[in-house]
């Protein structure tokens, strides 16, 4: 997987799991955690997140698909719906919050450590 392919996945990802994770936290909207930025990520939440990330990856696949031949927005919003909550629901399962999820893949595109360890792990899968 190339770095524009991860950054496109972290970014859909990030935009599909924010709203979810902010209107379920904080009504005002979505606040990205204080200093999350310059906490060290262990190996273990790598390995989480990346796991995260291949199932998000999937899920967005299949929702794409489903979405191209959809001409109706109700139906869409659907779609994305229910897009969303996958997504929710296989990063839960993988041993992280939506929140440190969507912190970690904020932070890939500054930390080029962090995007490399997160390559090596997505390569190993």
């Amino acid at each position: 997987m190339t770095f524009k392919q991860i950054a496109t996945t972290t970014l859909l990802s990030t935009l599909l799991l924010a709203p979810a994770a902010a209107f379920a936290q904080d009504p005002q909207g979505y606040q990205p955690p204080q200093g999350a930025a310059a906490q060290p990520a262990d190996d273990a939440t790598v390995t989480s997140f990346a796991e995260a990330m291949g199932e998000v990856q999937v899920i967005q696949q299949k929702f794409s698909e489903q979405l191209q031949g959809v001409e109706d927005n109700e139906k869409a919003r659907e779609l994305q719906m229910k897009a969303q909550d996958e997504m929710v629901s296989a990063v839960e399962a993988s041993g992280i919050s939506v929140q440190d999820y969507n912190a970690l893949a904020s932070r890939m595109d500054q930390d080029p450590a962090l995007r490399e360890k997160v390559e090596k792990k997505l390569q190993s899968q």
